[in-house]
């Protein structure tokens, strides 16, 4: 046997369907949680599909310092968020084939009160890979990893809501059937997924993964 695949990343919010592609090449994800918090990223946020196409759904962070870790990141919620959050999953799943069987356990995990980022993103992580029959091979980081630490696959930061095509070469849609609109839109959060196709999510990932070359 040959040594295990492994990719290091951030830890995304209900991630992006490109993001379940490409771990689909490896045998281990690693979370890289003591890397600096990066605003405007998958970390905090979000895709989803509404009736006026896609919709960001963000959670607010405190910053108490130019440079955080990841771990450190506390939500603000001294604003209303999660009720807006949420509000926005059913205004875009709510008559979605598969949201009778999965909505309620979503709305439990949104609404519940969370103080770290990392537990909310974790949480939910643990519920997606739940509802779509996922394997869980994640794991977190101890410190801020290095090269020179062991052999893996940087794609910290590669995969950005910035760009619609990333740094990276892995990642080709497959067309599902969505709640809205006549053209299909790709690479949305797993969310899109969960509740439109449910327990085909998982085959709907491998038709969009380009297996990492070796």
């Amino acid at each position: 046997m040959g040594a295990e695949k492994i990719v290091v990343c951030e830890f995304p919010l209900l991630p992006c369907i490109e993001y379940f592609a490409v771990w689909e090449s490896f045998d281990k994800v690693i979370f890289d949680v003591h890397e600096n918090y990066i605003k405007q990223s998958y970390r905090n946020r979000c895709i989803v599909l509404g009736a006026n196409g896609p919709l960001a759904l963000t959670v607010p962070v405190r910053h108490t310092a130019p440079k955080i870790p990841f771990h450190e990141v506390l939500i603000d919620n001294s604003i209303s968020w999660q009720r807006p959050f949420w509000k926005g999953i059913l205004s875009a799943y709510g008559k979605s084939p598969f949201f009778e069987f999965f909505g309620e356990d979503f709305q439990k995990a949104i609404l519940s009160p969370t103080d770290r980022l990392l537990d909310f993103n974790e949480k939910l992580l643990s519920l997606c890979l739940k509802c779509a029959g996922l394997s869980d091979k994640f794991l977190q980081s101890e410190k801020y990893l290095l090269a020179k630490d062991f052999d893996f696959t940087d794609l910290r930061s590669k995969i950005s809501p910035k760009s619609t095509n990333g740094e990276i070469d892995h990642f080709v849609p497959a067309v599902y059937q969505q709640n809205f609109g006549s053209e299909f839109v790709p690479n949305l959060s797993i969310l899109d997924l969960i509740f439109c196709e449910g327990p085909n999510a998982l085959h709907i990932i491998k038709k969009s993964s380009v297996k990492w070359p070796y």
